[in-house]
C-alpha cells in the first residue's frame, strides 16, 4: 500500500488523524468525495466535538475550506446537536462563511458564452455587450474590424473571457484615463443619454452662483455705509438668487425626466464614462488580478503628484474596474497582509491615521466625499504657488503607503497581497415583506437595514378595488427604491443621499416620484394586481446624528385577473448598500522613483 509508519493508538493516533484532516484542507474534493460530500462533512462536523483539541482545530479549518456546500449541514448542527462544543464551533463556521458567501455573491461576475470561429473584433465585443451590457472603447480604431480567431467561451467569467479575446486580438485592458489617448477612438457603442453631462453642468453653474452669492454678500456688508452701493449689491444678488432657482427647477427636471432632459445637441456620439478602454500589448503590462466581478490593478502613481510624498513613503496606487452590473460606492480602506520587496524583504505599510477622503472636481470647485458618504461642495484647494498638488484618489482609487526601511530605495515588489475594504450598491431585493395584509387593519414590520414598512389597506364599497397607505422609513444612503437610480456626476463617482451644508441643494437620488416597481402585491395564489400611485409625500428626519427618509405613499389596488382574491402579500423592493470585502495578490509591481526636492503635502 502506502507505506505508512506504524502509529500508536491515543495521543499519536489523534494527530495523525488531524494531520489527514489538515491534509484535506489543502487539497481540492476527488471526484468521488464531490459527488458525495455530504458524508465528508457529517464526518467533520462529528469532530468538532472531539476530544482532542488538534482534532477539533482540523475539522473546523477542513470546514472552512469546504465552505458553502458546508452551511446547511452546520445550520442543522446548530438546531440539532446537543453537545455545547460542536454548536458553538458550529455557529462560527456558520457566521463565517455565510459572510463570505453573501461577498462572493454581491461581487458575483457575468457569465459570457461566445462561439468559436475567426469574424470581426467589432462584432464579437458587440456580442458580449449583449450579454454583460458593457461598452468598450478601442484606441486604435482599425482593429474594431480586424478579422480574430477565438476559441469557444462557454460560460466563463466576464474579465476571463474578455481577457481570451484580448489575447486573440493582441490587445490589453486599459485604464479609465487612457480613453483620451486617441481623440478618434472607435464608438463601439449607440448614443448615449447625456443627462450625467446635463447634470454637471447643472452643478457647476450651482457652484459657481454660490461663490457669487458669497463675494457679494460680503462686499455688501463692507459697503454697509454707502447706499448706493448697498443697493447695486442688493440688486446683484436677488439676480443671483432667481438663476439659483433657476438651476434648482432645471435640476428637478432632469430629476423627474431624465430621458427627455437633455438637448437634442448632447445626443452626439461620445464615450461611456464607465466604458472599458482596449489599447494594444504592451511590453509590460501593470499588474492585476481579478475577484468576481472586480478587476484590481496597480497604476503608476502620478510623478506630479510625487513630490507632495513623504521622502520615506513608496506610494502604491490601486485601482478597481468592476463590469457594468456591480454599483461600486466607494473604496473605505486596504489592509496588507503581506509586501515584499524586489530583494525579498518584507516590508511595512504605514498605518492609514484615518479613511481617506475622496475629492472630485466639478467646474470650479470640488464634491468632497466623507468615508461615512457624507457629500459636501467644497471650492478648489489651491496650494501655495510652487507646491505640489496632493494626490486625491477616486471613488475606485485607493492609495498604500509602504515605508521605506533604512532609507534602503525600491524600485520594485515582488508581492502585495492584502484586502480592499468597500462599498457596493446590490442588486434589487425584497426590503420589507408584510405576509398577511388583512382589510381595514395596519400591519407595520420591520425591514433589512432598519427600515420599517406600515400598510393599510382599505376596501371600496363593492370591495374592489383597495386603496393602499403605505408608510415606509429608510435610511436613503442604505436603501434605494426600485426604480430611482443615481446619476453619475462625473465617470467614478455617484452620489447617494446623505448631503450635508451646500450639498443639499445638489443631492441627486431619492429626488423624483416613487416608482410602482419598488412594490408588489400579490394575492395567496401569487396573481399579482395593478398599482397605481394617487398621493404622496416625503420628508427627512434626523435622529441623533442618524437621518431618515419617511415616505407616504397612498396607492389604487385594482386585479390584474378575474380570479384574484384579495391582496395578502406585498413587498417593497430596492438596492441597499453593502460593505465588502476584495481579497487581492498583486506580482512584480513597479514603483515611481521619488524625485527631488521633497516638499511635505500641503493639503490639510
Amino acid at each position: 500500500m502506502f507505506g505508512f509508519p506504524l502509529i500508536r493508538k491515543g495521543r499519536n493516533m489523534a494527530r495523525f488523524t488531524a494531520a489527514c484532516v489538515a491534509l484535506f484542507v489543502g487539497v481540492s474534493l476527488t471526484p468521488a468525495e464531490e459527488s458525495a460530500p455530504s458524508q465528508r462533512i457529517d464526518l467533520l462536523i462529528a469532530e468538532l466535538g472531539s476530544p482532542d483539541f488538534h482534532t477539533r482545530q482540523a475539522a473546523a479549518q477542513a470546514l472552512d475550506h469546504i465552505g458553502r456546500p458546508a452551511l446547511s449541514a452546520l445550520r442543522e448542527a446548530v438546531r440539532t446537536t446537543a453537545d455545547a462544543e460542536v454548536r458553538q464551533r458550529a455557529e462560527t463556521l456558520v457566521a463565517k462563511i455565510g459572510l463570505r458567501a453573501e461577498n462572493e455573491d454581491a461581487i458575483a461576475p457575468s457569465r459570457v458564452t461566445l462561439a468559436a470561429g475567426a469574424r470581426k473584433l467589432r462584432e464579437i465585443l458587440s456580442e458580449c455587450t449583449k450579454q454583460t451590457h458593457a461598452q468598450f472603447h478601442l484606441t486604435d480604431p482599425a482593429q474594431a474590424d480586424q478579422i480574430i480567431k477565438i476559441p469557444e467561451i462557454t460560460d466563463q467569467p466576464f474579465w476571463s473571457a474578455l481577457g481570451t479575446i484580448c489575447q486573440a486580438a493582441h490587445l490589453e485592458i486599459g485604464l479609465a484615463a487612457d480613453r483620451n489617448a486617441s481623440p478618434q477612438s472607435a464608438r463601439l457603442r449607440n448614443p448615449v443619454d447625456a443627462v450625467a453631462a446635463d447634470l454637471q453642468r447643472n452643478t457647476e453653474q450651482r457652484i459657481a452662483l454660490i461663490r457669487q452669492l458669497h463675494e457679494h454678500t460680503i462686499a455688501r456688508q463692507k459697503a454697509a455705509a454707502n447706499p448706493q452701493a448697498v443697493r447695486a449689491r442688493d440688486e446683484a444678488i436677488a439676480k443671483i438668487k432667481e438663476a439659483m432657482a433657476q438651476n434648482i427647477r432645471q435640476l428637478t427636471a432632469l430629476r423627474r425626466n431624465p430621458t427627455q432632459s437633455a438637448p437634442a445637441q448632447h445626443q452626439t456620439p461620445t464615450h461611456d464614462p464607465n466604458g472599458i478602454v482596449l489599447q494594444p500589448q504592451s511590453a509590460a503590462p501593470l499588474p492585476s488580478c481579478v475577484q468576481g466581478g472586480i478587476r484590481i490593478v496597480a497604476r503608476p502613481f502620478p510623478a506630479t503628484s510625487q513630490p507632495a510624498v513623504a521622502a520615506d513613503i513608496l506610494p502604491v496606487l490601486l485601482e478597481l474596474q468592476t463590469e457594468p452590473q456591480l454599483d461600486w460606492q466607494r473604496i473605505q480602506r486596504v489592509t496588507v497582509a503581506k509586501v515584499t520587496g524586489s530583494d525579498g524583504q518584507e516590508l511595512t505599510v504605514k498605518p492609514a491615521d484615518a479613511p481617506q477622503v475622496q475629492v472630485h472636481r466639478v467646474g470650479d470647485g470640488n464634491i468632497v466625499i466623507d468615508a461615512n458618504g457624507g457629500v459636501n461642495l467644497m471650492p478648489n484647494h489651491r496650494p501655495p504657488n510652487g507646491a505640489p498638488q496632493a494626490f486625491r484618489p477616486t471613488a475606485m482609487q485607493q492609495i498604500v503607503e509602504i515605508r521605506k526601511d533604512n532609507g534602503k530605495d525600491v524600485t520594485r515588489l515582488s508581492r502585495l497581497e492584502g484586502t480592499i475594504h468597500g462599498t457596493i450598491r446590490t442588486k434589487p431585493e425584497a426590503i420589507a415583506t408584510i405576509e398577511t395584509l388583512t382589510p381595514g387593519k395596519t400591519v407595520q414590520v420591520q425591514g433589512r437595514n432598519d427600515s420599517e414598512m406600515t400598510a393599510t389597506l382599505t376596501p371600496s364599497a363593492d370591495g374592489k378595488p383597495f386603496t393602499l397607505h403605505l408608510l415606509l422609513h429608510y435610511d436613503p444612503m442604505l436603501i434605494t427604491p426600485v426604480g430611482e437610480a443615481s446619476h453619475p456626476i462625473n465617470p467614478n463617482i455617484r452620489l447617494r443621499g446623505g448631503a450635508i451644508g451646500v450639498a443639499q441643494a445638489v443631492t441627486v437620488t431619492n429626488g423624483g416620484p416613487m416608482n410602482t416597481r419598488a412594490f408588489d402585491l400579490a394575492d395567496a395564489n401569487g396573481n399579482s394586481y395593478a398599482l397605481n400611485i394617487t398621493q404622496i409625500s416625503n420628508r427627512m428626519i434626523v435622529t441623533n446624528g442618524k437621518q431618515s427618509f419617511v415616505r407616504s405613499v397612498q396607492l389604487i389596488v385594482t386585479p390584474t385577473k378575474a380570479e384574484c382574491g384579495p391582496p395578502t402579500q406585498l413587498t417593497f423592493r430596492g438596492t441597499m448598500q453593502r460593505d465588502v470585502e476584495i481579497p487581492f495578490t498583486l506580482r512584480n509591481v513597479p514603483l515611481l522613483p521619488h524625485p527631488a526636492p521633497l516638499v511635505k503635502d500641503p493639503s490639510p
